[in-house]
Parts: structure tokens; C-alpha cells; sequence
């Protein structure tokens, strides 16, 4: 999820926080998606003016299933290619294609798509699951961080505000003894989430909704354009981070 604005700031914050792994486990590429969660809905319900109408768009996003390979509609970037080592592939999982991203070592890397998006209710879909790895000394080393970031744009193309969600470890956080960056903080163009590390996740999210509700300096009247991301790295040479993620959509609904 990703990847969330002074934004300067912000970019920095997302940087630091947003990286990735290369160390598969036996078996778990295989198992990962044996077991599916139930929808787990962000908010549901209907709120401020207007009334949604009967259809919505469908999914804006192409090859948001995975069903081809990844260099069909997104691209990709790295942070310092010349740290770490990173993969990113298409699998084949237990009922579907899946992609995997991982990343050791500092530096990151990041798949994107940017979608234009009508005026509307926007609504973002998918499942994955993120793992993030200390470096070798527990709670001092730094950590791998792997998730995902909406980027909501102008129609210059211009970030108005974003939202991030992602997995990262630090037991120390929040004490003198913080060895590994802390989360970049929520303000009111940039909305952090943290995910739990290692479960499977099946979400919808109401994107508008968050927006309006926690985002108060973003004008969705303005909003003409959204880049998903999926980001996976680590700030250690021995941290790293990992990700599996289907069925990522993008859908307006009309108030």
C-alpha cells in the first residue's frame, strides 16, 4: 500500500520510510495466497453532498490484476540503484498472479501507474501482504519498509496531497533509543496508515472520504489525476522488506 506534504518534507519522510527486501522464505511464495481474508471495509458509508449514482467507472488502473507482466501499465524506479539488491516479478499464485517485490540493503524500489480520474468518489482496492526485516542488531540497525502510496494530482500533474500505507519495524520508536527512522507523521495533505507486518490484507478504501475526513487542504475539486505505488527498500545493509500485492483498482463513483 504505496507509497502518503510540505512536500519536501514529505518526499524525505517517504524516502527514508519507504523501502524494501531480497530474501524469500522456502514455501512462501506459494502459500501466501492459499489463504484469503474477508473485505475489510475502510468506511462504507455515504457522507457529505450528493448521492452516488448507479455506475461507477470500472477499474481505471491497466493490468491492476497482474495478469501480464508488470512493465504492462506500471513503471518502475529505484532510489540508488547501486545499493542493494532488489527483485520484481510476476508469480504465479494459488488462484491468480501475483506481484512480488522484494529489496536488502539500502535504497528502494518502486513500481507506479498514474490514472486520470474523473470528478467523483474514489474508491482504491487490493490485497497484499508486507514484510519488513530488522538489519543484524534487533532494534538498533534499521529496518526494511515495504508499502503502498496514493499520489493525488492536479491537472498540471502536481502533487495536491498523499496517502501511505506500510510496514516497517522499530521496537524503539517513539524512546531516546530509536535506532530505525520513525513513521512519517500525518498532517493535513498527507494521511499515514500503518500496516500489521506479515498479514494478509483485503481492503476497499474510500479514498474520498479519507480526504475530506483527515485531509483538510486537499480540494478534490482539483483532483484530475492518481499515481498508485508499491515501494519496498530498507535504510541497513542487512535490513530488507518484502511484498506480494493482486488486484490493485482504481474506481470513481459520481456523487
Amino acid at each position: 500500500m504505496l507509497l502518503l506534504l510540505a512536500l519536501a518534507d514529505i518526499e524525505e519522510s517517504r524516502t527514508s520510510i519507504t523501502t524494501s527486501i531480497h530474501a524469500i522464505l522456502d514455501g512462501v511464495v506459494r502459500e501466501v495466497w492459499r489463504t484469503r481474508t474477508p473485505w475489510r471495509f475502510h468506511d462504507g458509508t455515504v457522507s457529505g453532498p450528493g448521492q452516488y449514482v448507479r455506475a461507477c467507472t470500472g477499474n481505471l488502473l491497466v493490468n491492476g490484476n497482474f495478469e501480464r507482466h508488470w512493465s504492462t501499465g506500471w513503471n518502475r524506479t529505484y532510489g540508488d540503484i547501486e545499493q542493494g539488491a532488489s527483485v520484481t516479478e510476476v508469480i504465479r499464485g494459488a488462484d491468480s498472479h501475483v506481484l512480488h517485490m522484494s529489496h536488502v540493503g539500502r535504497s528502494h524500489v518502486t513500481i507506479q501507474q498514474t490514472v486520470s480520474v474523473p470528478l467523483g468518489r474514489i474508491l482504491f482496492g487490493y490485497e497484499g501482504k508486507f514484510n519488513a526485516r530488522e538489519g543484524g542488531i534487533i532494534g538498533i540497525s534499521g529496518t526494511g519498509n515495504a508499502g503502498l502510496s496514493l499520489t493525488l494530482l492536479d491537472s498540471s500533474h502536481r502533487p495536491l496531497g498523499q496517502m501511505y500505507a506500510g510496514s516497517y519495524i522499530n521496537i524503539w520508536e517513539g524512546s531516546a533509543f530509536a535506532g530505525a527512522p520513525e513513521a512519517p507523521r500525518s498532517t493535513n495533505r498527507f494521511n499515514f496508515n500503518r500496516l500489521p507486518n506479515g498479514e494478509t490484507l483485503r481492503e476497499r478504501v474510500d479514498v474520498t472520504r479519507i480526504v475530506m475526513d483527515r485531509m483538510g487542504q486537499v480540494d478534490l475539486s482539483q483532483v484530475a489525476f492518481v499515481t498508485v505505488a508499491v515501494s519496498v527498500g530498507a535504510n541497513d545493509r542487512r535490513a530488507s522488506a518484502e511484498a506480494w500485492v493482486d488486484n490493485f483498482s482504481i474506481e470513481v463513483c459520481p456523487r
